[in-house]
């Protein structure tokens, strides 16, 4: 009789950005995890170089939306596990009355959650268990918690290149800047396959033999995500080089993902 084969555990985005960042964000990771972050080394890509780095762009925009452009309401979409500083940190820093939304629907971050929790007095945080792939409900979840009428800064760092085409990645964007009021921000970074369309190839399929699906875009087609979208300069450019006043330490070539901040009129 043939040996029955375990069922495909499918990889975690939360777990495997853990992995790739390294250092105490790795804790919570498995050893698939590291697995699969050494295979994609294999493939050509540095995951811990690409994962600090969209890290640090977070971070950077944070900073610019709470600073900068005084929005005080922040809903961070595929939020992973806790890292140190979270977004509400380091948007507190800025503006301790901001509110932060975190939103996920991975098991594995529901269990850490707690640790996203952990507000300034004055400002306030909350997490809302949903999937990206539904907008409306993830809305709703949202507002709750925020005041819609206003400005809100919505973070989509990293998680659209989990979106296949065939689920409607575009709409759903859509969906979630048109419930924005004139004022709020739409942060964005997204892997990038210009000149490296083979590799990324193979980073699709290596990741969908563990259950994950990718989706790598070129630049035109990431740029789509933010139409109708006034960007705040220097523009879509590498995640490392966003914000025109404090640069990433890599060099465009090493970190293959494109990030950007854009303002709803």
């Amino acid at each position: 009789m043939r040996d029955r084969q375990p069922p495909l555990r499918p990889a975690s985005p939360a777990r495997l950005y853990a992995a790739y960042q390294g250092g105490q964000a790795a804790k919570n990771a498995y050893p698939k995890d590291f697995e699969i972050r050494n295979r994609m080394k294999e493939l050509g890509l540095d995951p811990q170089k690409i994962a600090r780095e969209n890290r640090a762009f977070v971070h950077r925009a944070a900073q610019y939306v709470t600073g900068a452009l005084k929005i005080g309401q922040i809903v961070d979409i595929g939020v992973g596990l806790p890292a140190y500083p979270n977004v509400h940190e380091t948007a507190q820093q800025v503006l301790k009355t901001a509110q932060v939304v975190y939103v996920d629907n991975d098991p594995t971050v529901l269990t850490h959650a707690e640790a996203l929790l952990t507000s300034e007095p004055e400002g306030a945080t909350s997490y809302v268990d949903e999937d990206l792939r539904n907008p409306q409900e993830l809305l709703q979840k949202a507002s709750s918690k925020l005041d819609f009428d206003r400005p809100v800064a919505l973070f989509c760092a990293a998680v659209f290149h989990f979106i296949g085409d065939d689920e409607n990645p575009y709409r759903i964007m859509r969906e979630l800047q048109d419930a924005l009021a004139p004022g709020s921000a739409v942060v964005l970074s997204h892997m990038c396959d210009d000149g490296l369309n083979a590799t990324m190839r193979s980073v699709e399929r290596e990741l969908a033999q563990h259950g994950q699906t990718a989706r790598i875009r070129s630049s035109g087609q990431i740029s789509y995500f933010l139409s109708g979208l006034k960007l705040v300069p220097p523009g879509l450019v590498p995640v490392s080089q966003w914000n025109h006043e404090i640069r990433g330490e890599s060099k465009p070539e090493d970190v293959p993902c494109l990030a950007a901040l854009g303002i709803k009129t």
